[in-house]
């Protein structure tokens, strides 16, 4: 038993370092505006006027000193660059919490949806990107949700994206997100599933106004 979890220890960490993973820190140099902004996913908005902010941050500010709950929506709009090497690759988002529904977009394409403010999620940027400039908007609510488990109790329910931010650029062949998992572990035999996302490497063309 002990020498099957030392190769499964060894098979992940070969994996590790046979695909190239770099992270980098996504929280600074937000903009943020409270309500229900009409057009905010538009990578051509202007959130000049928006909030200057970084990331952890709550609707209730400051966090847990505000004097009004409030329930509702909010947007968080990003300016990042990407440059031609990157695009060869697959670029994601890790996001640590949202509470409690976020929409995301990327150059004002909708790239994902997670309902549930308590768990961490990926999002897959990579098809919506671009050689330059590029704009991720996050459209997020804190509405009360029946559905949506836990809402009552010593839990925060302050709206917003209220943990960490994360780009990760992988190689196109890569572990997935929570892509390791043991399903089944017996004295004589364990079993190890992977889930490896293949994305073929893009042509990337430059636009000619770039010359």
């Amino acid at each position: 038993m002990r020498l099957n979890i030392l190769w499964l220890f060894l098979i992940i960490a070969s994996l590790n370092c046979s695909a190239s993973r770099v992270i980098d820190n996504f929280n600074r140099d937000w903009r943020y505006e409270s309500g229900d902004v009409a057009g905010a996913e538009h990578p051509d908005f202007n959130d000049s006027d928006w909030q200057h902010i970084g990331l952890p941050h709550s609707f209730s500010t400051p966090y847990f000193l505000s004097t009004d709950f409030y329930e509702g929506y909010g947007w968080y709009r990003k300016n990042f660059k990407v440059d031609k090497k990157e695009l060869e690759g697959v670029l994601s988002l890790d996001f640590d919490g949202v509470f409690q529904e976020a929409e995301i977009y990327v150059n004002g394409q909708k790239a994902g949806v997670h309902r549930g403010g308590y768990t961490g999620f990926n999002v897959d940027m990579t098809p919506f990107l671009h050689e330059g400039d590029n704009v991720v908007a996050v459209r997020v609510n804190n509405l009360w949700r029946p559905t949506l488990a836990p809402r009552g109790g010593e839990h925060v329910f302050s709206g917003g994206i209220y943990r960490n931010v994360r780009l990760v650029k992988s190689s196109p062949v890569h572990v997935a997100w929570y892509g390791v998992g043991v399903p089944a572990v017996s004295r004589h035999r364990s079993t190890l599933m992977l889930n490896w996302p293949i994305r073929e490497p893009r042509k990337v063309n430059t636009p000619l106004s770039r010359f």
